[in-house]
């Protein structure tokens, strides 16, 4: 509908009654509210000493969000490091290393129920091809807009899913 690719364009530029409420902003981990992502980092290669020191230092990480159009990125601090992600949002392929293994990625802002204020999730398909894995990463404000979460959805070569949810929180 025409008043739906309106809404949508608005939502993607920033501009009308998602501004302030969508991704964008500077987000703060909620440990305490947040699942431990050991399982999900084992799988895909990390060891045993990077992963305690994740865990270690897992409530100080922020994350910068800069949201234009269907362009996303994404800077994580922690430990006084800075890493920053780049994805694209229209759905084009994206291929990247991580852990030694090449993943390709697909990106897209996905309509939801806007229950919360905003009325879009991005959702990420990866596919870690050595190794077999599959992901789904799952993007959403919740709480009003006060919240963001990222909800991972990885499957292994055996079928087995393993699941994490981590919480942030707005801080600017």
């Amino acid at each position: 509908s025409r008043g739906g690719s309106r809404r949508r364009s608005r939502a993607l530029s920033g501009d009308g009654p998602a501004r302030g409420r969508g991704f964008t902003g500077r987000w703060q981990a909620d440990q305490g509210r947040s699942q431990p992502q050991d399982e999900i980092l084992a799988a895909i290669g990390i060891g045993w000493a990077a992963r305690m020191a994740i865990r270690k230092t897992a409530g100080k990480r922020t994350l910068e969000i800069e949201q234009s159009g269907a362009h996303w990125l994404e800077k994580t601090k922690i430990a006084g490091m800075t890493k920053s992600q780049e994805y694209w949002l229209d759905g084009r392929e994206q291929s990247e290393q991580k852990e030694g293994a090449a993943v390709r990625s697909v990106s897209k802002l996905v309509p939801c129920d806007a229950k919360d204020g905003f009325p879009f999730v991005v959702v990420t398909d990866q596919q870690y091809e050595k190794k077999r894995i599959v992901q789904r990463i799952t993007r959403s404000i919740v709480d009003g807009g006060s919240s963001y979460k990222i909800e991972k959805q990885m499957t292994l070569p055996d079928g087995k899913l393993l699941t994490a949810v981590t919480y942030f929180t707005r801080i600017a």
